[in-house]
């Protein structure tokens, strides 16, 4: 009898559409649960026999689906599956040290930025970057903030908890490494063991990442799933790690969206909002290309890239004013948040223009709270130019 404690995800990502790469090191999933499958599709044979006999059933496809669960943590595995679902290469970090950056008086956590010589322009950085601030003496500056007015000597910050200070000439700006909606199409090859059954294994290749989801709510750790489609399926005699490196899943902690949720910012401000939960989930549209001949899909092409974001607010003079207003007339907000570990570590997500839709909110009831789930989906911003970006802080 298998257990599920026992039961290892390992995945590579593919250079080769559907090939496995011969050289490289695997790097085992961290995972909740999984439902990795291949499925295959039958058809009961119409065939009508004097006996009363059927004649059975025709394998005439294979299904390659499922996914796993997680809880969101820093790790290499999920850094790997929000890669794939993004279908881009990760745009590396921008880290400018030894400055002299004062932070101004601070207004509703935002402040002016200074800095005593360069450009913050002509060293890359732009409108609606997230940013780490480091080097101060203040603890509570050494975050992540989010920039907006971006000029050579000056730009704005908006973050949680900062508070003005002037600088010392060591302090540092960092844009961490981050993933856009792309088009470059990645897969992986994903071998599921069932460590106590001996070498017992599934192949699975040519997995592209169908869909993301992630889910932030009060008191609870960040969960999310990872859902994937393929062409290739197969249960060898070894599994497609044996004789490789497989990189062990790191223990750092999981993320909850309580203690670690650092800001909710609505068009880069911010506005005071309570919400109690987030889900936001991004689908890549794949559709199988099915041929005569192939028994699984030859490939599975990417489609829209559709996002999807609901949030459960609580009703405030804020809440109220922003987002009604916006309900009516569908104005597009940009809506930025993150969440970071005990060590600093973990993820920040802006939305660039979001529209949303909801039920006027409503009394449920005697001591109740009066809240409003609004849910919409994001779309390109044209000035921008993108949907969605995902920090990996």
């Amino acid at each position: 009898m298998s257990s599920s404690n026992r039961v290892r995800l390992a995945m590579i990502e593919e250079t080769v559409y559907g090939v496995t790469p011969g050289a490289g090191d695997f790097t085992e999933v961290r995972m909740t649960s999984e439902d990795l499958s291949g499925t295959p599709q039958v058809v009961e044979s119409a065939e009508i026999r004097s006996d009363r006999q059927t004649s059975g059933q025709t394998k005439t496809g294979l299904e390659l689906s499922g996914g796993y669960n997680f809880e969101l943590t820093d790790d290499p595995s999920l850094a790997l599956g929000i890669k794939l679902t993004m279908q881009s290469d990760q745009v590396a970090q921008l880290n400018i040290t030894g400055q002299d950056l004062t932070i101004g008086a601070v207004t509703n956590g935002s402040a002016t930025l200074t800095r005593a010589a360069g450009s913050f322009l002509a060293d890359g950085f732009v409108n609606g970057d997230v940013v780490v601030l480091g080097g101060y003496a203040a603890a509570e500056n050494n975050v992540p903030v989010l920039l907006s007015n971006v000029a050579g000597l000056t730009c704005t910050i908006t973050g949680k908890g900062i508070v003005a200070e002037a600088g010392g000439g060591d302090e540092s700006i960092t844009r961490p490494p981050y993933h856009e909606i792309g088009t470059s199409a990645k897969s992986a090859s994903i071998s599921k063991e069932f460590l106590d059954l001996g070498s017992r294994n599934v192949a699975y290749t040519g997995m592209r990442a169908s869909e993301m989801a992630l889910n932030f709510a009060f008191g609870s750790i960040v969960t999310g799933r990872f859902s994937f489609a393929g062409n290739g399926y197969d249960t060898p005699a070894l599994p497609i790690t044996n004789g490789r490196t497989i990189n062990a899943a790191t223990s750092s902690p999981a993320l909850d969206a309580s203690n670690g949720f650092g800001w909710l910012l609505v068009d880069g401000a911010d506005i005071g909002v309570c919400i109690e939960a987030i889900d936001l989930t991004l689908n890549n549209n794949l559709i199988a290309q099915n041929c005569i001949g192939e028994l699984a899909p030859k490939d599975q092409v990417l489609g829209s890239a559709a996002v999807a974001f609901n949030g459960t607010f609580h009703l405030g003079a804020n809440s109220f004013d922003t987002f009604m207003a916006a309900k009516v007339a569908q104005t597009p907000l940009s809506i930025a948040f993150h969440t970071v570990d005990e060590n600093g570590q973990g993820y920040a997500i802006t939305l660039e223009r979001v529209q949303v839709n909801f039920p006027d909110p409503g009394s449920g009831g005697r001591d109740q709270t009066v809240t409003f789930a609004a849910s919409g989906v994001a779309s390109l911003d044209a000035v921008v130019g993108r949907t969605m970006r995902i920090y990996i802080i």
